[in-house]
């Protein structure tokens, strides 16, 4: 931050983290990878600092889009570690694997942590040293249910911080909304109700440059030139279509706009309040329904994260969670896939916590939780711990989609059939000491 000097206790050891070298190589595990031969995820179990390290070599500047939902004091019991609970070792945490990932990021890619208000100011601090304050996006409140509450109040969000790379090269940001604009019909249109959308730039704001200059005419001879926000021959087919208004016959002077039919999706720049994507308890509602128990404390809901992926315009991209607990990422980026026919691909970190160990330690409600995971995994006679429970969401998640869309994936990824095209796979890599 500029002007101000953030610091607490070991600042300068945790920014000492960031700088050495990786002590550790990641190695395949063939065994727990699905659809290898096609897949282009990554799915890496270890400690997120040495992996984020491993990952400068082959990913510096590549990844569009972070996604993490690091531990903070929610009554988690799979948390990273017992030190974190107290501000100053958290700092001490989150501090060089924050400075690690903005290596990662590409010039128009953004981070996303998810955060509650215990150290939310904290974080934007060291994000505004480490970001620069110039590249803040917004601070997200994404209302997740009932909530938790006092003798005083009932705190219904949680945030999403966001950060850009370069604010300055990253794209506005729109999202789809279906339109609930009130729908009239002032001129008898055969169609049906409509309201009017603007599809040009004043002439004083238009350039006389741009391929979307050009002239229309309506139906009284009155003409428009200027830069238009569509290209000419769509404009065409929208009059041809009657799906523009020129204003009140016979004179048909107003300047043309869209007529957006109900149930129409249009463009609209995100809302701050996010209210639309599932709660906490949908979360744990949906597990159970992929795993049969809820084996996962406090997720987080697939919906969430696509949302905030929609955001960024992701095509062909890479997405990072270097803590992805129940993998809710994973899914959540081949929901995003096949929704909107792009190939963005993976990479989830996290640290096989051993569960057995977390049991023991564990003294809050959440046990029971821990006990449900552990009892899963012996079923499946596969060890006892976190990404275990994350690689088996993937796998869970993957099939409960090709069972929604009703596909077939093809492992030699059919390039004329896109759903098969969706990569719904994962390669698995543990941590090695060198």
């Amino acid at each position: 931050m500029k002007g101000l000097n953030f610091s607490w206790p070991q600042k300068s050891e945790a920014e000492n983290l960031a700088k050495t070298p990786a002590k550790s190589i990641l190695v395949p595990d063939v065994s727990s990878s699905l659809r290898i031969s096609s897949t282009e995820n990554l799915y890496i179990e270890g400690d997120n600092l040495e992996v984020l390290k491993i990952l400068q070599q082959s990913y510096s500047q590549k990844i569009k889009m972070i996604y993490i939902d690091p531990p903070y004091n929610t009554g988690n019991d799979f948390i990273y570690n017992d030190d974190f609970g107290h501000h100053t070792s958290w700092l001490n945490m989150i501090y060089p694997r924050l400075i690690l990932a903005k290596k990662l990021l590409c010039d128009d890619g953004a981070i996303f942590i998810s955060i509650d208000e215990g150290e939310i100011i904290n974080l934007r601090m060291i994000c505004n040293e480490i970001f620069g304050e110039e590249n803040f996006v917004n601070n997200f409140m994404w209302l997740h249910g009932k909530g938790k509450k006092d003798s005083w109040s009932r705190t219904l969000q949680q945030y999403v911080v966001v950060y850009a790379k370069n604010k300055a090269k990253m794209k506005p940001w729109n999202e789809k909304k279906v339109c609930d604009y009130p729908f009239k019909n002032p001129d008898n249109d055969p169609k049906g109700p409509w309201f009017s959308g603007s599809l040009s730039f004043t002439e004083t704001r238009s350039n006389p440059k741009s391929k979307n200059f050009y002239t229309i005419k309506s139906l009284s001879g009155v003409e428009w030139s200027r830069q238009w926000m569509i290209p000419q021959s769509q404009m065409e087919q929208l009059i041809k279509d009657g799906d523009i208004s020129f204003g009140k016959a016979p004179d048909f002077d107003s300047v043309p706009r869209k007529k957006i039919r109900p149930g129409a999706k249009i463009d609209v720049i995100p809302n701050n309040i996010i209210d639309d994507c599932n709660t906490t308890r949908g979360a744990e509602r949906y597990l159970e329904s992929l795993f049969g128990c809820i084996c996962f404390s406090y997720p987080k809901p697939y919906e969430l994260i696509k949302k905030l992926a929609s955001f960024m315009n992701l095509r062909d991209s890479i997405v990072l969670d270097f803590f992805s607990g129940s993998a809710t990422t994973a899914e959540a980026v081949m929901r995003f896939n096949i929704e909107e026919n792009c190939s963005n691909k993976f990479i989830m970190v996290q640290l096989p916590e051993n569960l057995d160990e977390v049991l023991g330690k564990s003294v809050t409600s959440g046990k029971s939780v821990v006990k449900n995971a552990i009892e899963y995994l012996s079923k499946k006679n596969l060890p006892h711990n976190l990404c275990e429970i994350g690689k088996e969401r993937i796998r869970l998640a993957a099939k409960k989609i090709i069972e929604e869309y009703g596909i077939k994936v093809d492992e030699s990824k059919d390039e004329h059939n896109r759903i098969a095209c969706v990569d719904l796979g994962f390669k698995c890599y543990k941590l090695q000491s060198k």
